[in-house]
């Protein structure tokens, strides 16, 4: 275990690994566990390189273990860090330094270049056989292989005899010590020569040959009987998933065909495993690498049916060689993290992307992507906090125009002015730094601004009176008679500051500029109502016989017939918005719930239970209520087609009339559901870019844009 003595020595130096027979323009200089304060231990890693040579980033791996390079380690796998940093060309040394974890038993500590990309585009790969100098070079010719260093089987050492020195044995005595008698062979000896010498020397050989075979037999079979234990002990490891041992074994004993087959075993465990680190280290030390194969199938399984993303297979992944298998490999990742609305982390694995050009415009949709998410939900505080996560990815900066003109160009696109209102009061500072003019949007509000209903309780307490009465303003209100606000003006009359009108079968009544309310005489019904004097009011809502007065402060007020308790509304508070039926009061109250008061002859009071409401409308006896989540329910009358109306999910804005409901949706388009079997209230189907709409006694009817009226029913007006 590696230990640091804080009194005398406060670090520990490492060896430093070098390549061999291969050159970087960076290199790894040296390696040193430290204690910081006395107690954390830390890991500091000194890289040099050549500024010559510019780089696009440089990557080095590191382990906590004591083994070579290239040999496995169960318990330590190797990290990886990228240096992509702008100034990475401008430093000679790179210093990494990491926190070691308090509970890891520290063995030693090893560090490596693994790749270096060249501002090129060039790509220099480095695998930890480069750093481990090689003992027998394996294209040595064979005449030189001296007979102490002969080889056979898998390269294991054997000691091969030397047979061209003279040797004795036992059948080359030597002769008596006598006088040796001349013996002629000349022409003229008159004798044969001998031929026992010849005879002799023949069995000598033979002898000599058998020597040698027995010799190496012997030797053979010493060798095999070696290797025939290497090998079932390798296997039996092998078979226990000891993989380690298994390699090590085969490893020190230069069995190289056994190794290889034990890395490919190694490495197919650990894959159908999932651990593809482990899987490539084996596939990487075996004496036939097959990365390639490992980095494929990691590459297929970084993302997961589960959604997961696979970080094991992800950091094998990115030693892809292949640039786009590289490229669909964080795509992939960065489309996940998206789904997940995981920013910040989608553009630190885009920082990864290879090529500047894709880093940039990946990086790029990703912010728009996340401010458009947040500001068409709604989220206008996750935003702030995105923009503030945004200054720890150091590979994308984005200035605090680029965010302001984002806000008022979504603002504008969708309609939406909630989001200037909320930063308008709450981040003004984002704002100021626009370069878009937003005078003219900055204190609008629109007639059934989506923002501000679906964020009715973070938008609601922001707003002034006058944006108020602006949100609630209708233009268009019909009953059997039909009237018309144009900038200000109600036709057949002589109001000219009217800023919305309502009407039922008794009365219409009006709101004006100044927040006061008056009503406007009906010839055949002509009910006697006393207004307050008050320059407060926000909203206006006509019942048959009665009239509902929502003022800024969220209070209300209600006047005309109270027979069945219609216009008992003194103690409600908190109200947003207020809505009347034939007989009955619906308010809607800051917090989404509801309160009703009136005649219940169908349920139509039976409010309280509901939650998360952002608009009311009032039938005769129906109180329609639509949620945050488009969807529309019905409390009270709800018979024929009528009910059909809950069958919506993707409603924006509702009105009702006597006994029909119209739903405007999310893409612009118009429902009609009606309560009567003869379907008399006509249709919606070529309604377009609608200013505002209305539903009365069997009629319906729509103000365009344009100032085009559209008009149906059997009850619809002349004009």
């Amino acid at each position: 275990m590696v230990t640091i003595n804080n009194e005398k020595d406060n670090s520990i130096d490492f060896e430093v690994p070098h390549l061999y027979d291969k050159s970087s323009p960076a290199s790894v200089e040296a390696i040193c566990l430290y204690k910081a304060n006395g107690t954390q231990v830390m890991m500091r890693i000194v890289i040099k390189h050549s500024l010559d040579i510019p780089l696009e980033s440089l990557t080095f791996k590191y382990r906590f273990s004591s083994l070579p390079l290239d040999e496995p380690d169960s318990r330590h796998s190797y990290h990886s860090y990228v240096y992509t940093d702008d100034d990475l060309n401008k430093k000679e040394t790179l210093i990494f330094n990491g926190a070691v974890p308090s509970k890891m038993k520290l063995e030693g500590c090893t560090a490596y270049i693994s790749e270096v990309r060249l501002a090129n585009g060039e790509v220099l790969s480095f695998t930890p056989y480069d750093y481990i100098k090689p003992t027998v070079p394996d294209n040595v010719p064979p005449e030189s292989v001296t007979p102490e260093s002969g080889t056979a089987g898998d390269n294991t050492a054997v000691a091969i005899p030397d047979n061209t020195a003279p040797r004795k044995n036992s059948l080359d005595r030597a002769a008596p010590a006598k006088a040796k008698r001349r013996v002629s062979h000349g022409r003229n000896s008159g004798t044969k020569p001998k031929k026992k010498p010849l005879r002799r020397g023949l069995l000598a050989a033979i002898l000599t040959v058998c020597f040698f075979v027995i010799i190496g037999e012997a030797v053979i079979g010493v060798y095999l009987y070696n290797y025939t234990d290497i090998k079932s002990t390798a296997k039996l490891l092998a078979s226990e998933k000891r993989y380690n041992e298994a390699y090590k074994l085969l490893y020190d004993n230069e069995y190289k065909s056994l190794l290889q087959s034990v890395c490919e075993e190694a490495s197919a465990y650990y894959a159908e495993e999932g651990d593809y680190e482990q899987a490539y280290v084996y596939a990487m030390a075996a004496p036939q690498t097959f990365e390639e194969e490992i980095v494929s199938l990691a590459a297929a399984n970084v993302v997961s049916d589960s959604d997961e993303i696979n970080e094991n297979a992800y950091r094998v992944a990115k030693v892809a060689s292949d640039d786009q298998t590289f490229s669909t490999i964080v795509h992939s990742i960065i489309d996940l993290l998206i789904a997940k609305e995981d920013y910040t982390n989608a553009l630190r694995v885009a920082s990864e992307l290879r090529y500047i050009n894709d880093r940039e415009r990946t990086a790029d949709e990703i912010f728009t992507t996340a401010v458009n998410h947040y500001l068409d939900s709604h989220r206008f505080e996750r935003l702030v906090s995105f923009i503030d996560e945004l200054e720890a990815v150091d590979s994308f900066a984005v200035s605090d125009s680029e965010i302001a003109d984002a806000i008022i160009t979504r603002s504008r696109e969708t309609n939406d002015s909630s989001c200037l209102i909320y930063y308008n009061a709450k981040h003004k500072s984002l704002l100021d730094a626009a370069t878009i003019d937003i005078s003219s949007v900055e204190l609008s509000v629109n007639p059934d601004d989506p923002g501000v209903r679906a964020a009715l309780d973070v938008i609601w307490p922001l707003l002034t009176t006058e944006q108020k009465r602006t949100y609630h303003s209708h233009t268009l209100a019909l009953y059997k008679e039909q009237f018309i606000i144009k900038n200000g003006r109600i036709s057949d009359t002589d109001i000219t500051d009217a800023v919305s009108v309502d009407t039922y079968e008794y009365h219409t009544i009006v709101l004006h500029k100044d927040g006061s309310v008056s009503s406007i005489p009906n010839e055949k019904h002509n009910i006697d109502e006393t207004f307050p004097k008050t320059n407060d009011v926000i909203q206006i809502a006509a019942g048959l016989s009665h009239s509902v007065l929502l003022h800024a402060d969220g209070t209300v007020t209600a006047v005309g017939d109270n027979t069945y308790g219609q216009c008992n509304v003194s103690s409600w508070t908190d109200i947003v918005a207020v809505a009347a039926g034939q007989n009955f009061t619906l308010g809607l109250k800051l917090d989404g719930t509801l309160v009703a008061c009136g005649s219940n002859a169908c349920g139509q009071c039976d409010v309280g239970s509901y939650r998360n409401c952002v608009a009311i409308a009032a039938g005769s006896q129906t109180s329609v209520l639509l949620f945050e989540d488009g969807t529309v329910r019905l409390q009270g009358y709800r018979s024929l087609g009528l009910k059909d109306a809950e069958s919506v999910s993707d409603a924006v804005s509702i009105r009702a009339g006597s006994v029909a409901v119209i739903v405007e949706h999310a893409n612009g388009s118009y429902s009609l559901f009606s309560g009567l079997e003869s379907g008399s209230f006509g249709s919606t189907s070529g309604w377009r870019d609608i200013a505002d709409y209305d539903v009365g006694s069997v009629c319906i009817g729509a103000l365009g844009n344009n100032g085009s009226i559209y008009s149906g029913g059997d009850n619809h007006p002349d004009r």
